[in-house]
């Protein structure tokens, strides 16, 4: 009975860590701008909303002073180094994520690291 309720708790535990690194949307709407303003605001005439997008991307080429948001098919590298010689970039793909500087991957992180040590000492103190 025992080995069962603990074969129950790292299944549990893998399925927990396969949903958070799940995304559940097809696809994104994204802010669009280029130069974008700043302060962003999202009612300036110069950003457009585009739907059907699988990646929302902000673009950070080195030089300039403001952002660029775009709506890309992938997030790669590729998709900018062609364009621009220096640059960061950070991608998302939830609905207007690319508003601003994105958390999510750290919290991903954070959030996998604290599962994996979780099931580690649950299985340690068997």
């Amino acid at each position: 009975m025992a080995i069962k309720m603990e074969r129950s708790l790292e299944i549990m535990f893998i399925i927990l860590l396969v949903m958070i690194n799940t995304d559940y949307s097809m696809s994104a709407s994204c802010f669009t701008c280029f130069p974008c303003p700043d302060p962003f605001n999202p009612s300036d005439r110069r950003i457009t909303n585009r739907t059907d997008c699988n990646w929302c991307a902000s673009i950070y080429p080195k030089g300039f002073k403001v952002p660029i948001r775009e709506c890309v098919p992938v997030c790669k590298t590729d998709v900018w180094s062609d364009i621009y010689n220096s640059f960061s970039y950070s991608c998302c793909n939830q609905d207007y994520c690319n508003k601003s500087v994105q958390t999510r991957t750290t919290h991903q992180i954070l959030l996998n690291m604290v599962s994996a040590l979780s099931c580690f000492f649950i299985i340690r103190c068997k």
